[in-house]
Formats: C-alpha cells, structure tokens, sequence
C-alpha cells in the first residue's frame, strides 16, 4: 500500500499530530521484521507531515498548551465521546487486555475507545483544514501564492546483490516456520533466528538514518533540546593548524550532547555535492571540546572550499559505521544451515553451538561439576577451557565476582598449552582491560606463590598484537597494528607448521568478521559479552572453534538503537542464560563469590 501510495502520488501525505504514528510504525517493522522498505520509503520521501511541530513553529494561539484538544476551540471540531468517558472507557479496556481477558464484557468499552480514536482522526483532519485557511488568508493578505515545498526526488535504488541474497535466505530459512515460538521446534526456532538474525546491521542502520532525518528537519533552537546533537554553534575564528588541516572554533550554549574528540559530526543544514551526482551533508572532525568553556575545535582541510563556518550552526553525532563483513559473515552462516545443520557445524561449530544453544562439552568426558569438584573455581575454569570441545564456554560472573581475574587466568592456561587465543569486545577499552590483566597475571598472588602458580605464569609465553586506535595495552610483549590485515602471520591461521609469530591476537569484532581471520585461533574470548550482541556474536564466531563468554547479562544492557524481532535483540550471554537471566546448571561456569562487598551487602544484594 505505501509503495502505491508513494508511486502513485508522488505529492501526498499523511497528516499526524506528535510523533506517536511514526514511532509506532518504526517499532512494528522492527518487531515483526517486515515493512522496512515501505516504510523507508515514506520516511525519507517527507510523506509523514507533523501537525504539532507546524502549529509550534507557524502559529501564537491563545491556549494553555498546543495540544490537539487544546486548539479545538479554533479548529471548531466538537467531539463526538466526552474526554472524561473515553478515558475511562480506554482504562478498563487496556486492563481487560493486559489481563487477557477477551469476552464480551471485557471488551464492552471497545466501541467507546473506537469513537474515541476516530474524533482523534477527524480532529487532525479539522486542524490540517485549518491551518490552510490561515495560509489561504495571508496569501490574499500579502497578493501572492506562498511556495510550497517541493517533494524529494526518490532516491535511485540500486540493485544490490547481497540484499537479494540475503532476502533469498531469509525465505528460505523461514519456509513452512512459524511467527509464533510456542508453534516452532527448537530446528525450526534455529533456521527462525538465523533469518532475521540477517537483517540486525541494517535495522540498526535504519533506525540511525531515521533519527539523523528527523533531527534534519529541526531547527537549531530545538536541535540545542535534543539529547545527541550539538547545537547553536556561533563561529569564533581560526585557532591554528594541524598538519594539513586547520582549527576553526565555534562557541555553543549549554547543553547535553553525544559528541567527543575524534568523533564526527554531520552538518544537518548544508549539503555539498557528490562525485556521483548526487549531493550529501558533510562530516567535521572534531578535534577539541570543552564542555565548561562551552567551545569546539574543528578540523577543515586547507583545501576545503565547501566550508562556510558561517552558515554551520550545528552537527549530529555521524553513527552509521560500515558493517559489511558483519553482514557477509551472517550470511555465510546462513547459507551454512541452509544445506543442513551438520553443513553448519563442520564450518563453524561454534556458530552451530550458539544458535542451537548447546551445553559444553569436554574431552574425556565429564560435565562442568564434575570438572575437578573439590578444587577451588578458578582451578575448575582454567581445566574446562583446556578440555573444552568445539563449541561456546559461557563464564557469568556478577560484579566483584572476578570474571576479569578468571579469564586472564584461562588465558594463560591455554597459552601455556600451545593454543592460539583470541580476544575481543564491545570497545577497545574493554579489550585493553582484559589484556592488561593476561600480562599481570605474572604477578602471581599468595597462594599462587605457595603452590607453584606464579612460576607457571612467569613461564608462559605471551606475543600479543593488538588491532586497535585508541586504547592500548603498553606492555612490551604486545604489538599494536591498526588493521586485521596489517598483523603479521594472520594467514597463517591455526597451521601448527607455519609457526605464526602471535599466540595472543585481540581486536573489536570489525577485526574477527573479516575474512582473513576465518579459523585463525584455536578459541576465542568474548569480554563483556552481556553486552556483546547475539548477531555479532555469530558475525566473530566462524573466527574460532572455540568460543569462551564472559560477562554478566544482568548489569548493563547490550547497547542497541534498532527495533527486532524478540529472540534476535539480545546480548550473547541473554541468549544462552535462563529465564531469570542466570546460566543453568551445566551450561556455563557462575562465579558466585564477590570480592567488592562484604558479606552482609552481598546477602542482601542476591536476595
């Protein structure tokens, strides 16, 4: 219908008061995975035309607030149900609802609520007619036509193999399943969450160009409201140069922002043309800011004649980064188990492990109790990671409990072994601290002293390279390269032979999803993976055989901006946890001891 729509009449719109509808169709598309592309098309075509904002921005009305109810005193609208009634008649429905009742006297406000929601309709309708009038009497105030906005041009829609490809799997992954979980086997649950497993990069993408298309369309005054963007930037002058750039500074008011040295900002107002023909906002660089002096610093090449530091009075935090080995390795994946779950395993059997959810499983036999039962924890991960089989380790530890601590130890346990470890993270931060700890962990402790431990970490051998821009680990046994294809030996991979000069390897996931680091390490590290989402999860997990979580699902939320389908909108570790949030017995190590509080905190805490 909205392809139709937009095709047909070019010219129409859908008038709406607020952004409720807007907000609402976002987040069905997101929930049930279909519509993106209609409702793309209508978003960035300026279909949807807010009422509210027109009335905020155009008009001085004499009423307490600009709310629809409000302004129906000039509109004329009279409404059909009284407010009082339907707000009573939508308490007791949303009630009856939420408790699952459904019969008939459950349902008896509905026809109250339906009247209700049509005056609603019928108000916007009365407001857009309004507003023309208005518009109508001051083009005869003025003898002559106001202009009127032209409609966006539609965007050339190129065809993109990989999206059809990804559109074939998906079609084929979810043939005969269910949108219902309570209606799907746990295969036909796998092959489910696969699917729209495929599409997370490009809902979050989605709801990034959204918002970036809705804060376009504000004005600086409200720009300077909204929580993400920096606005009502005043031009100070140049403050001096950086190698071939030079600093402009601006002044901004008080305000919150999401906008930080090094990060990049898009010029909402200002478009500059493209080598295609086309024409885009462009990105600043950020080289300074001073929240308390209220002053930014930006770098311009010396070269750049589209610049006018005069016209730029605001920038929106440029969020959209590339993902594409993501989205390739996902389908990869996908395709895997569209020849059969075995076809998935002996490629990745830990991506199999992590769809289907599998418990761990050992050499020798046994289970995570009966791993050395009588040794402390510490003694029973470091066994279990030695002796982990092909497939996903699970380590939930909650703070103060030392998941830090252990995985570092697990690390050198493997190290010691032979084995080829890789590490990664939700930030190069994270990944630092968790480095950190792998090489301090020379320093023994007490008991490690009195048993022998410490030597064994003083003799393990650590060559470590990390892929990273920012935060680094600066022990001399590590070396920073800045992409996954400058380290050395990478294509090396697990060949005992080849004799790679790196047994530790770390990076973000944009370093394991690329291609030159399929099957590289013998196992691979996810810190914080309670914030590590499940589709980058399965995008890093071809990397290793082996795959080792640690993290906590029930302190910080993985950070996500898109709206999807339940089951693919969680962290790795939600994914694998119970109901509760807590790793069942047998499928994951707990660390349940804390070292931050004391006892009687911890007790009442956990209970």
């Amino acid at each position: 219908m909205a392809d139709r729509l937009v095709e047909e009449h070019p010219d129409a719109h859908i008038y709406h008061f607020g952004h409720y509808e807007p907000t609402a169709l976002k987040r069905l598309v997101g929930r049930y995975g279909v519509g993106t592309e209609a409702l793309d098309r209508l978003l960035t075509r300026e279909v949807f035309v807010d009422l509210h904002r027109i009335v905020k921005q155009g008009i001085v009305a004499s009423v307490e607030s600009y709310s629809i109810k409000a302004l129906e005193e000039h509109t004329g609208f009279q409404r059909e149900v009284p407010m009082v009634e339907a707000n009573r008649a939508r308490g007791r429905l949303e009630a009856a609802l939420s408790a699952g009742l459904r019969d008939d006297a459950s349902l008896a406000d509905r026809p109250v609520v339906e009247r209700y929601n049509r005056d609603d309709c019928v108000s916007t309708r009365a407001l857009r007619d309004w507003l023309e009038g208005l518009r109508g009497e001051l083009e005869a105030a003025q003898g002559q036509p106001i202009p009127r906005p032209e409609p966006p041009q539609p965007r050339p829609e190129a065809e993109d193999d990989k999206a059809n490809a990804v559109r074939d799997a998906m079609e084929t992954l979810l043939a005969g399943v269910s949108e219902e979980r309570a209606e799907r086997s746990d295969e036909e649950h796998v092959r489910w969450l696969a699917a729209h497993l495929l599409e997370w990069h490009r809902r979050e993408d989605k709801s990034v160009w959204w918002d970036f298309f809705r804060l376009k369309e504000l004005p600086v005054e409200e720009l300077v409201e909204e929580s993400r963007p920096l606005a009502g930037l005043e031009y100070v002058g140049e403050v001096g140069e950086d190698k071939k750039s030079i600093l402009h500074r601006f002044r901004f008011p008080a305000q919150e922002h999401r906008l930080g040295e090094g990060d990049k900002g898009i010029d909402p107002h200002i478009e500059v043309p493209t080598r295609t023909g086309g024409t885009t906002n462009p990105r600043r660089e950020i080289h300074a800011i001073d929240d308390l002096a209220g002053t930014i610093d930006l770098k311009v090449g010396k070269g750049n004649s589209t610049f006018d530091p005069e016209a730029l009075r605001a920038l929106i935090p440029d969020d959209i980064v590339g993902t594409k080995d993501h989205r390739a390795r996902l389908l990869a994946t996908a395709e895997k188990l569209i020849e059969g779950e075995a076809s998935l395993a002996a490629w990745s059997p830990a991506s199999a492990a992590l769809l289907k959810g599998l418990a761990p499983t050992f050499t020798g036999g046994g289970t995570l109790e009966t791993l050395a039962p009588t040794k402390p924890l510490l003694d029973r991960a470091t066994q279990a990671v030695v002796r982990l089989e092909d497939g996903v380790l699970p380590v939930q530890g909650p703070p103060g409990t030392g998941k830090t601590f252990t995985g570092a130890r697990m690390i050198r346990a493997l190290l010691r072994d032979g084995r080829r470890v890789g590490v990664t993270g939700p930030s190069h931060k994270v990944i630092t601290n968790l480095l950190d700890a792998v090489c301090n962990a020379d320093d023994g402790d007490q008991e490690g002293d009195q048993n022998g431990a410490h030597h064994r970490e003083r003799a393990t051998p650590v060559h470590g390279v990390q892929v990273t821009t920012s935060e680094v680990c600066t022990d001399p046994r590590f070396t920073q390269v800045k992409t996954g294809s400058d380290i050395p030996g990478a294509e090396a991979k697990r060949d005992a032979e080849a004799a790679p000069p790196f047994n530790l390897i770390a990076g973000t996931s944009w370093v394991w999803a690329g291609d030159s680091m399929l099957g590289s390490v013998d196992v691979l590290f996810i810190d914080e993976a309670g914030q590590f989402s499940l589709a980058n999860a399965l995008a890093v997990a071809p990397a290793a055989p082996k795959l080792v979580l640690l993290g906590d699902p029930q302190q910080l939320n993985q950070p996500q901006k898109g709206i999807h389908p339940p089951g693919t909108q969680v962290s790795v570790l939600e994914h694998l946890a119970g109901e509760d949030g807590i790793l069942l017995p047998g499928r994951g190590l707990f660390l349940d001891e804390t070292w931050r509080m004391r006892p009687e905190i911890a007790a009442f805490t956990s209970e």
